[in-house]
């Protein structure tokens, strides 16, 4: 990030990634690598660069044993979220189960990004990016403290092999925590969001040809528009994605023998292009199309206000692969079990039975 002082406070002044100009990915990789280590407070510090000027900061005991005071994930984030807004100090979390290891670890972030603004500030990448009038890059802004959870692979929640298209970090680690197949775009075209899908979409369909079954594609564009609060922007972004998928919802309605093929267009939150608000909580339009089962409505465009009239009403996140496993034949009849856990599919192969094992 690029902060300023004022007072011994610091102020967010711009994301590297938000006014990126040529050679700052280059600049910020170089930085975070350069902070990439620290022990403090018998927490060891871990920074891994991702690109777009982001990172992520791994916290283990210091010793690496069990005997050491664990690292606590119930700490606050440091990230203002809003350019001119100031950054947070870090504090431990009132629900923190153990309220001496969120304070010690809350402690040690502290410390680590104290050390890591000196150490930025002094650098001399940094002081040759001031002497050329270009803003140091001279902070790293925390935010969104967790554990990797420990989640069944999709294939084994869902019965389905799947992929996930896409080139945001934040995407590429949903992907392979939940074990599906990450497959990374060029982002040659990410400046032309119509050519960047397009791209996408080829991709989940050489994916298909493969053998998987699910495909997750995802376009950054309508979210990054609406963050720079440029509705005219997000309109033209939500536009060009509206023109890649029209070949292919075409496709599917002219072609009675990929009739089993399934689309579903949604977006994960409201992300208003006007006013403070970051995301809001309106709920977003879902669109399926295609498939043996679906049965059409009478609503004819994709919005909100149009979605609002819609066949499937107002459902939530949980409710959508029930519904795409329904809409492919897939859905497993309520009340049967042929295997220990309790999936929502049929199982393709349940364990025989065997005559000769009881005789």
């Amino acid at each position: 990030a690029q902060t300023s002082v004022h007072d011994g406070t610091l102020r967010r002044d711009a994301l590297m990634w938000a006014t990126a100009r040529s050679g700052d990915e280059a600049d910020c990789d170089r930085l975070a690598r350069s902070v990439g280590a620290f022990e403090t407070h018998g927490v060891r510090f871990r920074l891994t660069p991702c690109g777009r000027g982001e990172a992520v900061l791994t916290m283990t005991p210091a010793s690496g044993n069990a005997a050491c005071p664990e690292v606590s994930r119930y700490v606050s984030d440091v990230d203002p979220f809003y350019d001119g807004a100031w950054v947070a100090r870090c504090r431990p979390l009132a629900e923190a189960p153990r309220a001496e290891s969120a304070q010690r670890t809350a402690d040690a972030l502290n410390a680590y990004l104290g050390w890591t603004y000196a150490k930025l500030s002094d650098h001399p990448l940094n002081r040759r990016r001031t002497a050329r009038g270009v803003a140091p890059i001279d902070f790293l802004l925390t935010k969104w403290a967790a554990v990797r959870p420990d989640v069944p692979p999709f294939v084994e929640q869902n019965g389905l092999r799947a992929a996930s298209v896409e080139d945001y970090p934040l995407y590429v680690g949903l992907a392979r925590v939940c074990g599906m197949t990450s497959v990374g775009t060029t982002r040659r075209n990410s400046s032309d969001a119509a050519t960047d899908f397009g791209e996408k979409l080829r991709l989940a369909n050489d994916l298909f040809a493969q053998g998987y079954e699910f495909v997750h594609v995802h376009s950054k564009a309508p979210d990054v528009a609406a963050h720079k609060k440029d509705p005219r922007a997000k309109q033209h972004a939500i536009a060009a994605l509206d023109s890649a998928l029209g070949p292919l919802i075409a496709e599917i309605g002219d072609c009675p023998s990929r009739s089993n093929r399934l689309v579903v267009v949604t977006g994960d939150h409201a992300t208003p292009s006007s006013g403070p608000l970051i995301h809001s909580g309106e709920a977003v339009p879902l669109l399926i199309a295609g498939g043996p089962n679906v049965l059409p409505d009478d609503v004819t465009a994709f919005s909100e206000r149009a979605a609002i009239r819609g066949g499937l009403g107002h459902i939530h996140g949980r409710d959508v692969m029930p519904l795409l496993l329904n809409y492919t034949d897939r859905a497993r009849l309520h009340g049967v079990r042929h295997e220990p856990a309790a999936r929502p599919y049929w199982q393709p192969r349940p364990e025989p039975f065997r005559v000769e094992d009881f005789q």
